[in-house]
């Protein structure tokens, strides 16, 4: 393969930008030729003269990108003799999160709609040898390049497939508990039982949790983490302050802050370490480039003490905007925003669902539940004293 391809980013029919890619030190986008139509190209790498720089759009491709670091990934690779970048190229950067792909220059028929994986079939035979860590190799076979496997971000293992027409994301879990693929499905149903009427439905299914696709063939998630590039962090701004000046720009600080005033009690109260800025953001039509919504609450697996041998609510960590949960809790602007007396007795629902885990015994699961209801109390009692 040649070292350098030349590509024009299209986001769904239109065309944004002329590049250069190269396949050197992993893979990156090296130049940007010509513009096209640079208002469609992904929020973050436009700056306020309509241009792109190659190295912003590098890291955004790489943000969007399989990692290295998920298990099994090299593994698989070098089984095939094959390198990333090679395979995210010949699937044409195609993702289930967004609508950008690469057209080759020598290719300009080429059209989404014959090739998108919203409205086309995939297999998912990549997907789960990743997931998997199994080879199917047989001989001097091929690997799929037709898959949004390669762009398909986040550390913890997943792939996805089609299901009576649904594109589904499956996820599983890692480490000594392996909770995450249950606390997905405890985290949804407790969202179900406050009435939240903007969540992702996880279910369990062989360990693993199964979610439908919340982006359609017109939209695209945009991350918290590209919204937070369009401006530049002042000295001694806090990252709360940052992202919210972002919003700004976009007219989105109302509604933000009200989903932040309710994702952030919901974090506290479930222990969720992890709701970093690349798991929560807003839904964008591709077409119009109006945001259209907040991008529901998903991805809820860092939660209930999943990696914790000794349940406490000591020192739990936080993220994105503190480094502690009793920290980040003071954000919360308007205490109403949250229902916490919908709360109600949920306790149930963590039995039911944790007790089909089989690294968690009775004694763990009994522990969970006690530390949570403690971390329930300590929220009313902040709710009711309006102390964050």
């Amino acid at each position: 393969m040649d070292n350098k391809k030349k590509f024009t980013l299209m986001n769904k029919n239109t065309p944004v930008l002329d590049l250069i890619f190269s396949f050197r030190r992993g893979g990156y986008i090296e130049d940007v030729l010509k513009l096209h139509n640079p208002e469609y190209a992904p929020i973050g790498v436009l700056d306020e003269a309509n241009h792109v720089d190659a190295d912003d759009l590098s890291d955004w491709w790489e943000d969007r990108a399989l990692p290295d670091t998920r298990s099994n990934v090299l593994q698989i690779l070098d089984e095939y003799n094959v390198k990333k970048p090679e395979l995210m190229v010949r699937s044409l950067g195609l993702s289930l999160s967004d609508q950008y792909w690469l057209r080759p220059l020598t290719y300009p028929e080429l059209c989404w709609k014959d090739i998108n994986f919203f409205t086309n079939t995939f297999s998912d035979e990549i997907g789960k040898m990743f997931f998997h860590g199994r080879s199917l190799k047989d001989g001097n076979s091929l690997l799929n390049a037709y898959s949004p496997e390669y762009s398909n971000n986040g550390f913890l293992k997943k792939y996805w497939t089609i299901v009576e027409g649904e594109r589904i994301l499956v996820k599983g879990s890692f480490g000594a508990f392996g909770q995450q693929a249950y606390n997905e499905v405890i985290a949804s149903r407790i969202l179900k039982a406050l009435s939240c009427d903007n969540y992702v439905t996880y279910e369990l299914e062989d360990e693993n949790s199964l979610c439908k696709n919340f982006i359609t063939e017109d939209t695209e998630f945009v991350s918290a983490s590209m919204i937070r590039r369009i401006l530049p962090k002042k000295d001694r701004e806090t990252y709360y302050a940052h992202f919210m000046r972002c919003c700004e720009r976009f007219g989105l600080e109302s509604n933000m802050q009200k989903f932040l005033d309710y994702v952030i009690p919901f974090d506290y109260l479930i222990a969720n370490e992890d709701r970093n800025f690349g798991n929560f953001g807003v839904i964008r039509n591709v077409e119009t480039l109006k945001i259209t919504d907040i991008a529901p609450i998903f991805d809820n697996g860092n939660s209930f003490w999943y990696d914790l041998a000794v349940i406490t609510n000591d020192g739990l960590r936080s993220n994105p905007f503190e480094l502690k949960q009793e920290e980040q809790i003071k954000l919360v602007k308007d205490a109403s925003i949250f229902p916490i007396d919908k709360i109600g007795d949920v306790t149930q629902i963590i039995c039911d669902v944790l007790t089909q885990n089989k690294n968690c015994n009775g004694a763990r699961v009994s522990k969970i539940i006690n530390a949570f209801e403690m971390r329930k109390s300590m929220l009313e009692q902040k709710f009711l004293a309006c102390k964050f």
